[in-house]
């Protein structure tokens, strides 16, 4: 009996090892971890099952047996949990959420935006308008909820709030306001009570990450007007650096490599920044600019010193660039698309972009090498595609589908 039960639990942790918790992945860096590329790719994805959901961009989390999705139906916003083997709810909670467009906005969608954080047992949501949610994640019941609704105003945040909460140090952490100002608050997961805030910028679109600069954890987050890095162990301001977009629309979550953190905006093109000890602070210093690639709402993966993304020069054009020295190895004639979700997975990438189509390219600093396209959906496809082994999660404006490779 003892040896049945090792080999159910076994298999429970081989079908589940792959998680999804928070926007972009375990690492908040586009990369699906333990995935390998088919021997021979199919001609087409089989679908294991579709589920009914409401529309907004924001990705869907997994964790464990669960696929958590944030989503607009009508003037609420809507969590759900999924089964991740079947599709079938397994609870859903709901809460009045009207939102009004800036008129500047209209095509940009009533979110939510934000992508769900997974940890132990709650899931953690955060609102177009502010309102921060913790359910416990097996029944969806509220633990508790946080309105900063009066902290967002969306005729100056066009969009309203689109930064995904993350995980650091037990502690969750949420960047709360718009262009008047804000606080990037750190919280016990728990009650929700504030362990330390940090008032300075609002934010803007993009999401924190967290990484070991200079042997110290920082949050580096690209917020209105600066870069900014935060020490993780009480939110003290380390460093920040200018980076002030004409319409605010600071959106690429940054990436980190080493001491080096790059950026990219629409009118500013992509940056890099060496985060350094100068003394007793710290420096940012500008590496290199490359005015000429610049990323709108697309953010990048990177692969060792080979950074992928999307321009939105000539409509969309996709390419790898040199960490080091900002050079560009190769780039697509364009075409590509408004938008692009960019993973990276085993040797290859999954490039999705808001039409449904997908394309899969080997992960090469030499060109640009076409492994296979395929069309997930009819519908606008702004989510980001979850990698999990062996299958493949697609959002779109209506449903979830959960895709199947050899």
């Amino acid at each position: 009996m003892v040896h049945r039960i090792c080999a159910v639990l076994g298999l429970a942790a081989a079908c589940w090892g792959q998680e999804w918790p928070q926007w972009r992945g375990a690492g908040r860096g586009g990369v699906a971890q333990g995935f390998v590329a088919p021997a021979a790719w199919p001609r087409e994805l089989k679908m294991e099952w579709s589920a009914g959901v409401g529309g907004g961009f924001s990705t869907p989390a997994v964790s464990r047996d669960q696929v958590f999705v944030h989503s607009r139906v009508g003037d609420q916003e809507v969590v759900q949990a999924l089964a991740r083997g079947t599709g079938k709810e397994m609870w859903r909670a709901a809460y009045r959420a009207p939102f009004q467009q800036n008129q500047y906005a209209t095509q940009m969608g009533h979110g939510p935006h934000s992508t769900p954080v997974f940890f132990e047992d709650k899931v953690i949501t955060l609102g177009i308008k502010g309102m921060l949610v913790c359910h416990d994640a097996k029944t969806g019941a509220v633990k508790w909820k946080k309105d900063y609704s009066a902290r967002v105003d969306s005729q100056n945040m066009f969009t309203g709030t689109a930064m995904s909460p993350l995980i650091e140090a037990g502690l969750v952490l949420v960047h709360i306001g718009d262009d008047r100002g804000g606080s990037l608050m750190a919280m016990d997961p728990a009650t929700g009570a504030v362990k330390w805030s940090w008032d300075g910028d609002g934010p803007s679109y993009a999401s924190p990450v967290v990484a070991e600069i200079g042997g110290v954890r920082q949050v580096v987050t690209l917020a209105l007007k600066h870069a900014v890095g935060l020490d993780a162990r009480n939110g003290a301001l380390l460093w920040k650096s200018p980076f002030v977009d004409q319409w605010n629309e600071n959106i690429v979550t940054p990436v980190v490599v080493g001491n080096r953190v790059v950026l990219s905006g629409v009118r500013k093109g992509t940056v890099a920044l060496d985060v350094v000890r100068q003394g007793a602070g710290w420096t940012a210093r500008t590496a290199w600019e490359n005015a000429e690639y610049s990323m709108y709402m697309s953010s990048p993966v990177v692969d060792g010193d080979v950074l992928y993304g999307m321009t939105n020069k000539r409509k969309g054009s996709v390419f790898a660039m040199d960490v080091k020295t900002g050079k560009v190895l190769w780039s697509t004639p364009g075409r590509e698309g408004t938008n692009l979700s960019l993973v990276a997975a085993g040797n290859v990438l999954f490039l999705l972009n808001e039409t449904g189509d997908l394309k899969v390219i080997r992960r090469s600093a030499a060109k640009y090498d076409s492994v296979v396209e395929y069309k997930v959906s009819e519908e606008a496809t702004w989510a980001q595609p979850v990698v999990l082994g062996k299958n493949l999660l697609v959002k779109d404006a209506k449903t979830v589908k959960m895709y199947r490779l050899p």
